[in-house]
């Protein structure tokens, strides 16, 4: 019999025990070593694993679900659309803002050079004035004669209403020489029709012969003043000799190239700029 203090198990073969005397051998069987098994759970009627359980997913749900992704993407591309819409929109606007401004910006400096043209004008205006009451005439207002003139057809000749004036204007190169006073053939009767036209229409108004060129010119001393001085003075004697007109009447201005209608950069232009204006203002001779 086995004493009560030594434990069944050790973990170690435990030592034959002593052979009793004077008795038979009697084998002891060998200690059971019990090792814990994972169970699984099987099918009782196959003996087989039972399977994984199986995710049941609803068919309707599943579909809302792809519906909605179908519509955000749709609702998402229409938003991109009309941002992308919306930005041409701004940026035509801003286009539009910034050609309002340039424009703008080109009134303002019309404007601006108008009123400097209208003072130029006032200040010719004022010299021409206070040179005719120098030479003894004597003007009153009067501004109810701008309006018959513009209505008269002189062929050859360009006829304009300019504020309060009314300007004849005649080519240069048809009443003179290049850079010189000698006249050409038909001068005269350019200059005879704009001295009828003044005495039938304005035959007390004052009438201030402007002599123009380009800024090309090279002629006589003292260069495109001195030739303008000089071809304003001839039409001068021409009007006052040949056509009558009262010399107290007219005032010569030589302005040289100051008031260019065309630019100098081409011969048309120049061509254009080198004229005599008979300029009518409103003022009687009294």
């Amino acid at each position: 019999m086995l004493s009560s203090r030594e434990p069944l198990f050790s973990g170690k073969a435990s030592p034959a025990p002593a052979a009793a005397t004077g008795a038979a051998d009697v084998a002891l069987p060998p200690p059971t070593i019990e090792i814990p098994q994972v169970a699984v759970k099987t099918d009782a009627a196959s003996g087989t694993a039972a399977p994984k359980p199986t995710v049941v997913v609803d068919d309707t749900r599943f579909a809302e679900v792809q519906r909605r992704a179908t519509d955000l993407e749709r609702d998402n591309a229409d938003l991109t659309q009309q941002l992308a819409v919306a930005s041409q929109k701004t940026q035509t606007l801003q286009d539009q803002v910034s050609l309002l401004q340039a424009k703008l910006g080109e009134t303002v400096s019309q404007l601006r050079d108008t009123q400097v043209s209208r003072d130029e004008a006032d200040r010719r205006a004022q010299a021409i004035l206070a040179s005719a009451q120098k030479n003894g005439a004597s003007f009153t207002a009067n501004n109810s004669v701008k309006q018959s003139l513009s209505m008269i057809d002189l062929p050859g000749l360009d006829v304009r209403q300019d504020g309060d004036v009314i300007r004849i204007a005649i080519p240069s190169d048809k009443l003179f020489q290049p850079a010189s006073v000698e006249w050409v053939a038909g001068s005269n009767t350019l200059l005879d029709q704009a001295a009828l036209a003044i005495s039938r229409n304005y035959p007390r108004q004052r009438v201030v012969i402007e002599a123009h060129t380009d800024s090309s010119i090279i002629g006589l001393p003292g260069g495109s003043q001195q030739l303008c001085a000089s071809q304003a003075l001839a039409v001068y004697q021409h009007l006052v000799a040949r056509n009558q007109i009262p010399a107290k009447q007219l005032v010569t201005s030589a302005l040289g190239p100051s008031f260019p209608r065309a630019s100098n950069a081409t011969d048309e232009g120049r061509q254009q700029n080198r004229r005599i204006e008979l300029v009518v203002y409103p003022e009687e001779l009294r």
